[in-house]
């Protein structure tokens, strides 16, 4: 049964458990830069009251599918810009939530150059930075809780562990 329904989600209730159904796909990309290095981007949350270190993210709009969402939210919150959709590589995809929200985000990985870093385009409004990096400074921003999107520490996190640890 619908209990809310707007044109961002609906709240639903079903055997006795409240669920939120986006009304959207939505999409994550790891930018990767020179194999050992990643792009995040500070995000103006105002629910939050604050910047959010996140990773390229959004929803997949009604004319594309996710691999050219995943390239227009890479270009909108980075300004980098890859027209080579070969390029992107599908992950598996992740459930942030799948007691209360049962869809799955679909996940890319984009290996980018440090020159296309360098050289990117303006990003849009709602981001503050775009930042790139190694495994040290993520470390050290994970311990001063300067990362706190579960699904942004996971993506980070495991790219690093099987970079740096797992070899």
């Amino acid at each position: 049964m619908i209990l809310h329904h707007n044109s961002w989600f609906d709240v639903a209730l079903e055997n006795d458990y409240y669920s939120i159904r986006p009304a959207k796909k939505d999409v994550i990309v790891l930018p990767v830069v020179e194999k050992n290095k990643v792009v995040i981007v500070g995000v103006k949350r105002p629910i939050l009251g604050k910047i959010s270190n996140e990773l390229p993210a959004g929803y997949v709009e009604d004319s594309e599918g996710p691999l050219e969402a995943a390239a227009r939210e890479l270009c909108e919150e980075t300004g980098i810009i890859i027209n080579d959709l070969s390029r992107f590589i599908e992950k598996p995809p992740i459930y942030v939530l799948p007691s209360r929200i049962p869809c799955a985000t679909s996940i890319y990985t984009v290996f980018i150059t440090y020159d296309e870093f360098i050289n990117r385009k303006q990003h849009d409004a709602e981001i503050e930075h775009v930042t790139l990096l190694s495994y040290e400074q993520y470390l050290n921003m994970l311990k001063r809780g300067e990362v706190n999107v579960a699904i942004v520490i996971g993506l980070i996190s495991n790219f690093f562990l099987e970079k740096f640890i797992l070899k």
